[in-house]
């Protein structure tokens, strides 16, 4: 069973970006920073076609509780 992969952090991010801005090869990005060769590659494409470097919302079910009814429930 596959564990998945952590999220890269924004400093990871932004290395790997700087790196690929600078010229740098995607094969010397790996080998500079030690992050799997198919996590830099991913995040590579998705900042070439976004140009940023933020995660994008996740879909997903929406919350079934709203601030409003946090604090109605604190308040029990």
């Amino acid at each position: 069973m596959d564990l998945k992969e952590k999220e890269l952090t924004y400093d990871q991010k932004s290395r790997i970006a700087a790196l690929n801005d600078a010229g740098n090869r995607k094969s010397e990005i790996v080998r500079l920073t030690g992050i799997k060769q198919s996590i830099v590659y991913s995040f590579l494409k998705r900042y070439e076609n976004w140009g940023d470097i933020e995660n994008t919302r996740r879909t997903g079910r929406p919350k079934s509780f709203h601030e409003r009814d946090m604090r109605k429930l604190s308040r029990c």
